[in-house]
């Protein structure tokens, strides 16, 4: 009978801290905040070209649910702060990537090991219907190599007009790209890129939900990995 008391004792200790969790502290919330809690939202190109939507359910340092296309396959994550705007994110499906948020920490830059590529956007209701026109003007952010131990960040800008685009960043590099694709679905953009290191190869970009935030990359000729190629995060 004792034992039997302390178990119910337990119990009536434990229950109502049970009854206090949300829902998110049910599906392993995270202890650090980060603040990016809330639902992600945006567009993929994966390493082969094709598109899917990518969905994080954030909670502290923890991403508590992933969708593709809608989706739900079991994977979840974990986001590591390692730097200004720069989290490494590992998720139970065993993969690395690297997300680079914008000011305001409502939109973000996803790039992992196998080279899929999506931008999204915390609170996004839908994913719009494009123009081409939506990526012309002119845009501030950062330009980043992901390297494998460490992301390296300067300050960048690009002007954009009629599927153009003239970039340019803190250490004089510059580059211009054209656009000759375009997904109006997926807000994907795809062409070429000359720089000034005379390197050419591949270009692609991705808007944001609101049209507000625009994610690029270029890799040049013969690129393996991501560590071979630049990426862009800008903001209007």
């Amino acid at each position: 009978m004792a034992g039997y008391r302390k178990l119910s004792l337990l119990l009536l200790l434990i229950v109502p801290l049970l009854s206090a969790c949300g829902p998110d502290d049910a599906e392993g919330c995270g202890a650090i905040p980060l603040g990016l809690d809330g639902t992600w939202f945006g567009a993929l190109e994966d390493d082969q070209g094709s598109l899917f939507t990518l969905e994080w359910q954030v909670c502290g340092d923890r991403i508590t649910r992933q969708r593709l296309s809608g989706q739900d396959f079991g994977v979840t994550g974990r986001l590591v702060h390692d730097g200004a705007g720069v989290y490494v994110v590992y998720l139970s499906d065993g993969s690395r990537s690297r997300l680079l948020t914008a000011p305001g920490l409502n939109h973000g830059l996803m790039v992992n090991d196998f080279f899929d590529f999506a931008l999204i956007q915390r609170g996004a209701p839908i994913r719009p219907r494009y123009r081409f026109s939506d990526l012309d003007g002119s845009w501030t952010g950062r330009q980043a190599r992901l390297l494998p131990a460490s992301t390296q960040l300067q300050s960048a800008w690009a002007w954009c007009g009629s599927g153009f685009c003239s970039l340019s960043q803190a250490d004089g590099g510059m580059a211009q790209v054209e656009f000759l694709e375009f997904n109006r679905d997926f807000g994907l953009y795809l062409g070429d890129y000359t720089d000034s290191w005379s390197n050419q190869g591949i270009a692609g970009a991705l808007l944001s939900p609101d049209r507000q935030v625009l994610g690029t990359y270029t890799c040049a000729a013969g690129y393996q990995s991501p560590a071979d190629c630049g990426f862009g995060l800008y903001w209007r």
